[in-house]
């Protein structure tokens, strides 16, 4: 008779073993699907806040392109203006007969000077 024991014993306790590393596995599997889905949730969070940050950079980019292009504009049209009054000088100059020493800058020109800044 104490065999049958033995054996109900040996079934009872492959039974909870078994019940055991199943249970064990599927708990695994749990926590790994939940640290993939953390994972997961954590990238796009990071892919979110870097595109947000490249978008801020591009138009911060972009308002400094458009600052430049406004300078170089202006520093053309100021260019122009200088250009503009050394030839008035210069035709000022072959007009007139002035035998006397002319002065080393022209008002008119050293107030377009004046005006870019010396």
């Amino acid at each position: 008779m104490p065999s049958w024991r033995l054996i109900l014993a040996g079934i009872v306790l492959s039974s909870a073993i078994g019940f055991h590393l199943y249970e064990r596995n599927r708990a695994y599997n749990e926590g790994a699907r939940a640290v993939r889905l953390e994972w997961a949730e954590a990238t796009r969070r990071a892919e979110l806040k870097a595109e947000a940050k490249r978008k801020a950079d591009e138009a911060i980019i972009r308002a400094n392109e458009l600052a430049s292009l406004a300078r170089e504009q202006m520093s053309r049209a100021q260019i122009n203006d200088l250009q503009a009054a050394l030839e008035a000088e210069r035709l000022d100059d072959a007009q007139s007969n002035n035998p006397a020493c002319p002065p080393a800058m022209s008002r008119r020109l050293s107030n377009a000077v004046g005006r870019v800044g010396r």
